[in-house]
């Protein structure tokens, strides 16, 4: 989770915040994960989901989760994927709201289980 701690180091002076009161406290692995997702840099399109791999893994990785037995992290994250697109109502290049409001991180919980 280091890389996550630096991101933040690096994009705020010390004694400044990141935007309008005090920044929330990350204290869930999804936390970790949703910055480091939000930290990525711009990438073309066939990159977008590789990255997110990348850091889906770090976090199972640095916040010492536990996987259910014979499931890889890309196996997770697959699951993590296709629980994003179930519900969702795709039209052309877009996927419209899901049906919970938090869907990203109810995905991310049950992608662990």
């Amino acid at each position: 989770m280091s890389f996550v701690i630096q991101a933040c180091t690096a994009s705020a002076p010390a004694g400044t915040s990141i935007g309008p009161g005090s920044a929330a406290p990350m204290n869930t692995p999804f936390d970790a994960y949703d910055v480091c997702i939000h930290n990525l840099p711009p990438l073309p399109v066939w990159e977008v989901d590789n990255r997110q791999q990348d850091c889906f893994k770090q976090t199972i990785e640095a916040n010492h989760l536990a996987l259910p037995a014979g499931i890889t992290a890309e196996q997770a994250y697959a699951k993590y994927t296709g629980c994003l697109n179930q519900g969702r109502i795709s039209v052309g290049p877009f996927a419209l709201g899901g049906y919970k409001a938090n869907i990203r991180q109810y995905c991310f919980k049950s992608a662990l289980m």
